[in-house]
């Protein structure tokens, strides 16, 4: 099953992102208001910085 480890992976870059900004609020899983019904993967409300992750698939493996 290939969801844990892009799961893994995804929370390892959520928390890269967290120690390079750690005066930062950064928020996974965002909604901001002007996005309507899509979401970020990562999210810096202070900075206006969103980040998409994609994972590699497993057919790259």
């Amino acid at each position: 099953m290939a969801e844990q480890p892009v799961r893994a992976d995804f929370v390892a870059h959520v928390r890269s992102v967290r120690e390079a900004f750690p005066e930062r609020r950064v928020i996974h899983q965002s909604r901001p208001s002007w996005l309507g019904q899509q979401s970020l993967d990562i999210y810096l409300p202070d900075q206006n910085i969103g980040i998409e992750y994609q994972a590699r698939s497993t057919a790259a493996r």
